[in-house]
């Protein structure tokens, strides 16, 4: 799992020229009254100033957590890497492995004793095995490589490429950089966060003062 900045523009200056474009004022640093503003801007819901920051990620991931990053296209834009166009590599994601406790929609998780967990590991790497032992042996038979993926699993990794404005990635965090969110994409959600807190600090911080909620 990795996640690559490959463009990233805007500072938490562009944030504050957006909104004071309602004045037309432009600031050329940025002040303590200029954060305030930033502080209100969060907090009041106003997201039209945070579109004047952009960045753009190659996400590595799993093709289970891949199918979640996908339901966020309302607000990012998603292109992914394609098996019908390429052959897939034998790169797998580990699951955690934990034992679920709880109801549906409330629960938790708990560690699995050792001797279990070496043995459900044991279990996934034979299924991702023979899973792609079936692969290989559908495309030397001649069937296409489209055709041939069916038979992958969902802790085959693949590669996403997501873009988008701050609104949207504030919106992505909010679901995925929390505590309720899998693991896996969690993890990538909050490699995602800290390069967008390295340009935007203050804007991230006021965020986190208004709850870290969707805009």
């Amino acid at each position: 799992m990795t996640v690559t900045p490959i463009l990233m523009a805007g500072t938490d200056l562009d944030v504050v020229n957006g909104a004071r474009a309602s004045l037309n004022v432009e600031h050329q640093t940025l002040t303590d009254a200029d954060k305030g503003l930033i502080n209100r801007l969060v907090a009041d819901g106003h997201t039209e100033p945070l579109r004047g920051v952009w960045a753009k990620f190659r996400v590595v991931c799993s093709i289970k957590i891949a199918r979640q990053m996908m339901t966020h296209k309302r607000y990012l834009a998603i292109n992914e890497w394609s098996s019908r166009y390429s052959e897939m590599p034998s790169a797998f994601i580990d699951p955690p492995l934990r034992k679920q406790v709880g109801k549906p929609m409330d629960y938790t998780f708990e560690p699995l004793h050792p001797d279990v967990h070496a043995h459900l590991t044991g279990v996934v790497q034979e299924s991702y095995a023979a899973s792609y032992a079936a692969y290989r042996e559908i495309l030397a038979g001649g069937g296409s490589r489209e055709d041939a993926a069916y038979v992958l699993p969902m802790g085959l990794q693949t590669a996403l490429i997501m873009s988008g404005d701050l609104y949207g990635w504030l919106r992505f965090l909010a679901r995925r950089a929390h505590a309720h969110a899998q693991l896996e994409g969690q993890q990538d959600a909050y490699a995602i966060e800290g390069h967008l807190r390295r340009i935007v600090p203050v804007t991230l911080n006021a965020w986190d003062a208004a709850g870290r909620r969707a805009l």
